[in-house]
């Protein structure tokens, strides 16, 4: 079990809301907030392929 207020709060995606609502209790007493657009991918390289699976319905 982690305290009340420590820990990580990771986020891996773009939503379709412009919003993300975090608590602000975590946020003041310690919790980390990480996150990424697209989990890693590299825009310029990984981008095109992605699109591609995403036409041929490879990944929804």
């Amino acid at each position: 079990m982690v305290p009340k207020g420590t820990g990580k709060t990771i986020v891996i995606s773009v939503g379709a809301e412009p919003i993300l609502p975090v608590g602000l209790f975590a946020i003041l007493h310690g919790r980390t907030l990480k996150g990424t657009l697209f989990g890693g991918l590299k825009a310029v390289s990984d981008l095109s392929i992605v699109a591609e699976k995403c036409q041929k319905k490879v990944i929804l």
